[in-house]
């Protein structure tokens, strides 16, 4: 048997499903569309959930929405570590792509919401 018109290889039925992000079973009807370029949180959040629970592999996700496997694998690391606003899109990804993996003493962020917590808690 081939892969059928989802992409996908014979081992993933249509009908099974995972545990989502936010509680819910998803199913491959439930993942984004193939190719998808506008990725918000939610998106992401599913995609690192059917390749947690089995529903896609690694490099069948990949594939499908045109990721590298270091772009998947800090998504997953992030909602891992950090739950769903760790998917959200921050000032600190800009520095990372601006400085890289060399020690940055103080960027000098133009908003910082560690400072509004820290105010917040006085």
């Amino acid at each position: 048997m081939n892969q059928d018109q989802s992409g996908l290889g014979p081992h993933h039925g249509s009908d099974r499903s995972v545990p989502g992000p936010y509680g819910e079973r998803i199913t491959l009807k439930d993942l984004p569309r193939p190719g998808t370029h506008r990725w918000v949180i939610r998106r992401k959040a599913i995609v690192v959930a059917a390749v947690d629970g089995g529903l896609l592999t690694l490099d069948e996700a990949c594939s499908r929405y045109h990721l590298s496997q270091e772009e998947f694998q800090a998504w997953a690391r992030d909602y891992h570590e950090f739950g769903l606003q760790g998917l959200r899109v921050t000032r600190l990804q800009h520095y990372r792509k601006k400085y890289g993996d060399q020690e940055v003493e103080d960027p000098d962020p133009p908003y910082s919401l560690l400072a509004d917590i820290d105010k917040a808690a006085e």
